[in-house]
């Protein structure tokens, strides 16, 4: 009786190594995939941040063309200036929430579907075995 009390003790530490494994491969797993979304940010803040400046000296020649067409510089300048002032008091001042908010679903849907891929990964006797093992704690 002492030979299968060990077993059964030996079997439950191979479970419980198997279970902190799986966790610590899903862990590994969806860190890999924020990782991936963290440098496809980067790489499009580095693209947004050069379409900026080159939309910045585009709107720098368009503001000196309608001065001298006007013959006041400064005409110019105001005329471009006013619809980014008036579009980036909206964003300022308007509801952040709602952009934000999207950006938000928008990870959550994405660190949601990497964890079901992962469940779908595990057989379905061991994600019983999990359940009932949950349920126990």
């Amino acid at each position: 009786m002492d030979q299968l009390g060990e077993r059964i003790k030996h079997i439950i530490n191979e479970l419980k190594d198997y279970v902190e494994t799986r966790l610590e491969l899903v862990i590994v797993n969806i860190s890999d995939k924020v990782t991936l979304k963290i440098g496809q940010s980067i790489q499009k803040l580095l693209g947004f941040s050069l379409l900026a400046i080159g939309l910045l000296f585009a709107l720098v020649a368009l503001a000196i063309f309608l001065g001298e067409l006007f013959d006041q510089r400064s005409l110019g300048y105001v005329i471009v200036s006013a619809p980014l002032l008036l579009i980036g008091v909206f964003f300022a001042f308007g509801k952040p929430r709602a952009i934000a908010r999207g950006i938000q679903e928008s990870l959550m849907e994405e660190i949601i579907e990497a964890l079901e891929d992962k469940i779908e990964e595990i057989p379905p006797n061991k994600k019983k075995e999990l359940a009932e093992k949950n349920v126990r704690e």
